[in-house]
Formats: C-alpha cells, structure tokens, sequence
C-alpha cells in the first residue's frame, strides 16, 4: 500500500484508522521519540484521546466521501478500508515574529 499526502508541511502524526480495536495499537517505546513515519492505530488514536475539529462542512463532506468508498468497496468485494490521517502540529512549527 502506498500512502501519499499532498502537502508541503511535515506530518508529525500518521494514523491508521480503522474503526476496530482488536490489534490495532503500533507498540513504542515511552521514552523515546515516535517515529512520525510509522502509522499509530486505533487504539492509539483512542489512548491518546484524540479528536479533529473539522467543522460541520468538513464533516458532511468526509461521510459522503467514506459512504461513497463504502458503496464501491462493497460492489467490488473488498472487505478492508482504513482511512489515512496526517497531522501537522501547526503550533509546534508555528514561527514567532
């Protein structure tokens, strides 16, 4: 699988969502630095009470677009869908002038 984000800002976080929690943690060291190359998973995602303030727009068009996956998924007969987040700590890069 080949991941692509169209951005010129580094990606400090990658998740990897699924939906589900049976083994869907990526293990790390606590004490050293996440590699922010290396997708973290669900459980992760909910471990770390995470949450994305998208807006109402933002969020009706991400449900038609995952609805409309779904559907062509479905028609296809594949049966496993994960949706690739990449976060930018726009505060952590932010320059102070």
């Amino acid at each position: 699988m080949n991941n692509l984000f169209c951005t010129g800002l580094k990606i400090d976080k990658r998740y990897d969502l699924k939906g589900s929690t049976l083994g869907r943690i990526t293990n790390h060291e606590k004490d050293k630095p996440i590699d922010t190359s290396i997708a973290l998973k669900d459980l992760n995602f909910l471990n770390e009470k995470e949450k994305f303030i998208i807006g109402h727009e933002n969020k009706e068009r991400l449900i038609q677009i995952m609805k409309k996956d779904a559907e062509f998924f479905a028609e296809v007969g594949i049966i496993d869908y994960s949706l690739l987040i990449g976060v930018h700590d726009y505060v952590k890069h932010k320059k102070i002038h």
